[in-house]
């Protein structure tokens, strides 16, 4: 028997699906009726978990109570049911257990036979544009045979007599595709043996999980239309099978012909198509004799909302006109990072609205967050939300109980994350970073016995021994520079740790061309594991060169995961996940011998791990936060789209090479209809709000981000009705003063409507960064009770100071204001292997070179600069030849001490000791000078380019010196010129210009603007183009290039610092900036600075060729 039960609702449909398991069975015994299962079909692991905790209420329960069970389910997935059959015909007939016509297997069979046929006709399908076989494209066009024998049987058929359904020139090439792999296979396919299969369905009820009846829930589509359909037919012959659906419309629209041109509201004109492919299906089983059965409707009230209104015209094709209120409200923000933040707050703040309501307010458990984008998000909000609370919440404590889950994100167990790790490792350059990172692994650590006390001497040994990237010389090639040989490699560095572990005196210099690093006796065990460790690395990862077949991946894979990683006890769920996750792989590695690449086997682990599905967190309290698909059609109060972006919702509609676009059959659901039916079904769930949170602006430039496309539908049928959504724009950051301004323009619209009394933001720390801002009013009435955070005027100041500050502002602001040094700040940045001796590798060489001739004139004697050389590359400090120029450093650094030491003796070294009070301030520091009888000159030899940033310590210097002493002070500057053509090297003297009152009034205006800086970040830094000086008016049109913006934006979003103190500000708001502490002011006040006491300023703008 076959019927259908249809409801408005989930919540309707399982009181009928408990009444009917209560039924008693057809079995002989009761110990049959215990033993046999209930067979019941659900559409996703999420409304699988949802129904069995619902039906656990009510089946076996004591009347008037919910302590009921579940036991001895079988549950499946739709596509199972059929599957089911075929697979045990397929065995009976043909003996075999691997069905080649199923995926995975069928891939490799495409596959094979690509490999094995070049230049056939129709491989253009499944190789590149160098005619390469691709899996992926077998994979593509393995999916469209699998798809075609499901849903266009006939036209398979059809294929196979050489008929083809129409005059497609595509159509002709995957016909003659499709006759090929029939023909390597050598064995009917499915839809073939359809009717075979089900004529002998009595043979194989036995194999059903269940031979009296099958429940079928929650399906939003059939899939195969009509041949699941027939499926159900021939099921019914033999057993009960009951569908539980939810009608897709509650007015008969089959009079319109399901003609959405004819339908009367824009919402189902935009979305009906997911919900005429389902009704299509209940008309057909309709025709074929099924029972309807009504569920017993649920009461609720009439709601008169916006949002109800929309739900009317989406069901019932309704224009029901409501006006705008707090029932669909969307939040627009700048960037993924800050929605997340706002979805936390706006969550709390919907509970704290129906807090004084009684036993019906909202509860964490009645929201659900649905986030399109959920793999993107899961980090944001992980990060925003913090630890979810455990137990419950009491008074003003704002931590919110929350579990994230969804069926793609498979990186919460440490074993899958080591898996992922290892494969990422393997395909990468194996720089230091890297592989320590991957070390780091608890499931590593514990295969490869490694402590924290281990892993740190690895950090320090691995730093000391110059290791960059590269595994060795073999494992450069692979990215095309194997003329660098293993310098600066894993195995390179190994050696020059092998060597200091084994030698007597490690402190030997260059050494049979190695430079041994130092190993206490007492770490021998930890090197040796180390040593032990990369060699197993450069085993697994030379051996992903060269193209194997899948059992000999399947193999690498085996070896590579016992020697890298160990699951833990807690680990253990995880890895029988990833072993059966992998399994259809292996079964199907007897149908494939071609070789594939490495790339290729990680694509395919790749689409196994997303199957490996996580929904043990779902609906166990807290809110929920997971993906369209893991709970589509459940309902809760209160429903959250995160992510209301770009292509959300969206999908193109039938692929070119999807033939089944070019003829629709009932049941059919193009792709782009079932995108928009994922929204249409989060809006149906949703009971008493809708909220949405989207980009609303860019979150570099503050520039508008246009809606989506599925957004402007939404916003379109929302205003069908004569309403608008409730819009909040949020500021750029969490921590803008205007989140704790009770007035805040932005939440007028909140405040007006009633569901907001009070600032928005609930945290101290933002509430803190906010308040040092004395630019900006923060409210005291803030739901923070926390005073301002107030910078302490200094008392003294060192040269040293002054110099960071001109360096980086914001981070002096951070650290003296705020307190906050940002972890990441100060990273090892050592990964790269230079090629090339300009820029900073060439101005470090140079440096310890002449720190090496300075200490050899202290001595006495002559430097070894050769040998200098030799030991910087021994140890990894600097590329070996050719990269290398030993003439060239050679030359430069004997003419710079050359021309150094000529100052040096014309006068005496001195050591001077300054202190001295500019306005209450001690400015302190140390200077050293050559003094020739009154005169004093502070000599400066500059290593790099010219620059006004690397020439602010000699002019703060020489400024110091004039203001204290009033003597006759010089600048001496050793440089190399821009211009080669005035040689490797020159010398200039600078006279110090400016009186000693004159000195000290820069001194005073410097560390007025230092003072300033503490209280509100200057965006301003020594070191920008010398152009941006070049404004005769603060007011000058230049200001406005795009070019200084986005310099600007380079630096905004490259430095943490400034990121943490401007970040709230656009780029405009800090470019056009005319306040006195303004970018404009401060590029302007720094320009007169410089040149009050000597004519640094025209002397790079001539020496670096500016005009």
């Amino acid at each position: 028997m076959l019927t259908v039960v249809l409801a408005d609702s989930y919540d309707e449909l399982v009181p009928e699906l408990v009444t009917r398991l209560s039924a008693p069975r057809p079995f002989a015994s009761v110990l049959d009726q215990i033993a046999t299962p209930e067979w019941v079909i659900t559409p996703s692991l999420g409304v699988r978990r949802w129904l069995t905790a619902q039906v656990s209420t009510s089946l076996g329960a004591q009347s008037g109570r919910t302590d009921g069970i579940v036991a001895n389910w079988q549950q499946d997935f739709p596509s199972r049911l059929t599957q089911r059959v075929l697979d045990a015909h397929f065995v009976a007939m043909h003996g075999i257990e691997t069905d080649p016509w199923a995926l995975p297997g069928l891939q490799f069979v495409v596959y094979d036979w690509a490999v094995a046929n070049p230049g056939a006709r129709g491989l253009e399908l499944l190789t590149d544009g160098a005619g390469t076989v691709v899996l992926a494209r077998c994979r593509h066009m393995a999916d469209l045979f699998d798809r075609y024998i499901t849903w266009r049987p006939a036209m398979v058929l059809g294929w196979l007599q050489n008929k083809l359904s129409t005059e497609s020139s595509d159509e002709e090439l995957q016909a003659e595709l499709f006759r090929a792999v029939h023909a390597k296979v050598g064995l009917p396919c499915p839809a073939e043996r359809w009717d075979e299969t089900w004529a002998a369905l009595p043979s194989y009820l036995d194999i059903l999980p269940a031979s009296d009846r099958v429940s079928i829930f929650g399906l939003s589509s059939l899939p195969g239309g009509l041949r699941y359909v027939e499926a159900l037919e021939n099921l019914a012959r033999h057993l009960d099978v009951t569908l539980y659906l939810v009608r897709p419309f509650t007015t008969n629209l089959k009079g319109l012909d399901y003609d959405r041109e004819r339908f009367s509201t824009s919402a189902l004109q935009l979305w009906g198509g997911s919900g005429i492919a389902l009704a299509e299906m209940i008309d057909t089983l309709v025709d074929r004799g099924a029972v309807i059965h009504e569920a017993s409707p649920k009461s609720r009230e009439a709601g008169s909302t916006l949002l109800a209104s929309l739900q009317k015209s989406l069901r019932a094709d309704v224009l029901d006109p409501a006006a705008t209120d707090t029932s669909v409200i969307v939040h627009e923000a700048h960037g993924q990072a800050r929605q997340a933040e706002i979805l936390r707050d706006a969550i709390r703040h919907e509970l704290v609205e129906t807090r004084s309501l009684d036993e019906g307010g909202l509860t964490e458990t009645d929201i659900l967050v649905v986030c399109p984008r959920a793999k993107e998000f899961e980090p944001l909000i992980r990060t925003a939300f913090g630890p979810t609370r455990r137990g419950a919440t009491s008074g003003d404590q704002f931590e919110l109980a929350y579990k994230v889950s969804d069926r793609s994100l498979s990186h919460d167990g440490l074993y899958l994350q080591g898996v992922n790790h290892l494969l990422e490792l393997v395909r990468s350059r194996c720089t230091r970073s890297e592989v320590l990172s991957f070390l780091a692994e608890p499931t590593v650590q514990r295969a490869r016995r490694i402590s924290d006390d281990g892993a740190e001497l690895f950090a320090e040994w691995t730093r000391a021994a110059g290791i960059r990237w590269g595994l060795d010389a073999p494992h450069r090639e692979q990215f095309g520079l194997a003329t660098l040989g293993d310098v600066n490699t894993w195995r390179a560095g190994l050696r020059r740790l092998a060597f200091g572990a084994f030698m007597e005196n490690p402190r030997l210099r260059a050494a049979n061309s190695i430079l041994p690093v130092e190993v206490a006796p007492t770490h021998f065990d930890e090197l040796v594991n180390l040593a032990a460790t990369v060699h197993d690395l450069i085993d697994a990862v030379s051996a992903t060169w060269t193209p194997r077949p899948l059992a000999r991946w399947l193999e690498w894979y085996d070896q590579s995961t016992r020697t890298f990683l160990s699951p833990g006890n807690s680990d253990t769920r995880e890895y029988e996940r990833v072993l059966g996750a992998i399994k259809p792989l292996r079964d199907a590695a007897e149908l494939t011998t071609s070789p594939m690449p490495f790339s290729d086997f990680v694509w395919l682990l790749d689409e196994a791990f997303s199957s490996i599905g996580s929904v043990s967190s779902v609906l166990t309290g807290g809110v929920t936060i997971t993906s369209p698909d893991t709970l589509r059609g459940i309902g809760f109060k209160s429903v959250y789209i995160l992510g209301f972006d770009d292509d959300a919702f969206t999908s193109a509609d039938w692929e070119n090479t999807d033939l089944r676009r070019v003829s629709r059959q009932p049941g059919d659901l193009s792709p782009a209809d079932d995108a928009r039916g994922r929204l249409r079904e989060i809006i149906l769930a949703a009971g008493e709000r809708l909220t949405v949170l989207r980009s609303g602006r860019n979150v570099v430039n503050n520039e508008k981000v246009e809606p989506g496309v599925a957004f402007s539908e939404f916003l379109e049928a929302v205003q069908a009705l004569g309403g608008t959504p409730l819009t909040v724009a949020h500021p750029r950051n969490s921590y803008s003063p205007s989140n704790f301004d009770a007035e805040a323009d932005f939440t007028a619209p909140l405040r007006g409507a009633g569901i907001l009394s009070g600032p928005w933001s609930y945290s101290a720390l933002d509430h803190s960064l906010a308040a040092t801002d004395p630019t900006q009013r923060v409210p005291r009435s803030s739901l923070i009770n926390l005073s301002a955070v107030h910078a302490e005027r200094p008392d003294s100041l060192s040269l040293y100071d002054l110099e960071q500050f001109l360096r980086n502002p914001p981070q002096v602001f951070a650290r003296r204001t705020l307190g906050i040094v940002l972890p990441g700040s100060e990273l090892d940045r050592h990964d790269d292997l230079d090629i090339s001796t300009r820029g900073l590798l060439g101005s470090q060489i140079t440096r310890i070179l002449l720190e090496e001739e300075r200490a050899a004139d202290d001595r006495g004697g002559g430097a070894d600069l050769l040998g200098g050389l030799a030991a910087m590359v021994a140890s990894g400090e600097a590329p070996p030849a050719p990269i290398l120029d030993t003439d060239h450093f050679t030359t430069l650094v004997t003419e710079m001490a050359r021309l150094a030491r000529e100052e040096v003796s014309r006068g005496r070294r001195r050591q001077i000791p300054l202190s001295l009070d500019i306005d209450g301030v001690t400015l302190t520091g140390d200077v050293d000078v050559i003094q020739q009888g009154e005169q004093l000159t502070v000599i400066e030899v500059v290593t790099s380019g010219m620059s006004l940033r690397h020439l602010v310590s000699a002019w703060l210097r020489v400024t110091a010196l004039r203001a204290a002493l009033g003597q006759a002070v010089s600048l001496y500057l050793v440089y190399r010129p821009t211009d080669p053509g005035f040689g490797p090297v020159l010398a200039k003297r600078f006279n110090v210009e400016a009186s000693a009152a004159d000195a000290r009034e820069v001194l005073s205006e410097l560390i007025g603007l230092y003072r300033a800086n503490l209280e509100a970040p200057i965006p301003f830094a020594v070191g920008d183009s010398l152009s941006t000086y070049e404004r005769g008016t603060i007011s000058e049109d230049r200001w406005l290039f795009k070019e200084y913006k986005k310099k600007y934006e380079a630096r905004y979003l490259g430095d943490p610092y400034w990121e943490l103190a401007l970040g709230h500000l656009s780029v405009d708001e800090v470019v056009d900036d005319d306040s006195p502490t303004g970018l404009r002011r401060a590029f302007q006040s720094m320009k007169r600075l410089f040149d009050a006491v000597i004519p640094l300023y025209d002397f790079v703008k001539q020496d670096s060729g500016n005009s």
